[in-house]
């Protein structure tokens, strides 16, 4: 979740990384296998650099501006969730924007002022969908939860804000093993659920599900899981570490 604009800082401190190894080759201020080893790292985040910036070239100009506000308002979405208190004002100012994005659609698509349909649809789309999903899920939490479900939904927040928080602090640094006793505490969990729904001793389905919060738990587990494959097929042990 980046605009091209994200980028720019860190393709400075790669240029500056690049001319500070430069210096040290020129010197042999330091031994050379140690030069070494910091070119490579150097080379391998210039490479991964460019893949992230062809991807925001895919988007076109005409389409760029509505990319880099989705991008903030999806932060602003995750901050909210991640924030103890927030109003339900805040979620329906942000569902009103989205709307108005939403409404410069023409059959479903993004064009330019000449009616051509731009490149960059599925980003901005999938994008756009995802604050959508965002703006559903805070609003679903604050429905009232039965008392039968309470705990439930104690635990699984307590689950989200500890997947959310472990993307902000150990993004680089994550091992699938760290990511076991979330899997297993959300199969618990979903285990419970009788033809789907969650019921109390009696057996009776309970109003005020809390599936919304199985369901985003797993998004964000799914999420990591893959990035950590990622990371290990293509052999990255640190980013600028």
């Amino acid at each position: 979740m980046y605009a091209a604009e994200d980028l720019k800082q860190y393709q400075d401190r790669l240029s500056e990384l690049e001319a500070f190894i430069k210096v040290d080759e020129a010197k042999a201020s330091i031994p050379d296998i140690q030069t070494r080893i910091l070119r490579r790292k150097l080379d391998f985040n210039n490479n991964l650099l460019d893949e992230l910036m062809h991807a925001t070239k895919s988007i076109s100009p005409e389409l760029a501006p509505v990319h880099r506000r989705l991008v903030q308002l999806k932060i602003e979405l995750d901050t909210l969730a991640s924030r103890s208190t927030w109003t339900s004002s805040e979620v329906h100012h942000i569902q009103e924007e989205l709307r108005e994005i939403e409404a410069k659609r023409i059959d479903g698509k993004f064009c330019d002022k000449e009616g051509n349909v731009v490149s960059g649809q599925a980003a901005v789309i999938g994008l756009l969908e995802d604050c959508y999903d965002d703006c559903h899920n805070l609003l679903a939490t604050k429905e009232q939860v039965p008392k039968p479900l309470q705990d439930i939904f104690k635990r699984l927040q307590v689950i989200k804000t500890e997947l959310e928080r472990l993307v902000l602090t150990q993004r680089w640094t994550l091992r699938e093993t760290d990511l076991w006793q979330y899997e297993i505490q959300l199969s618990e969990i979903s285990g419970l659920r009788k033809n789907g729904k969650f019921v109390d001793r009696e057996g009776n389905v309970q109003e005020g599900q809390v599936t919304y919060l199985i369901r985003h738990s797993y998004e964000l587990f799914l999420s990591y899981r893959i990035a950590i494959m990622w990371l290990v097929t293509h052999n990255v042990r640190f980013f600028f570490g």
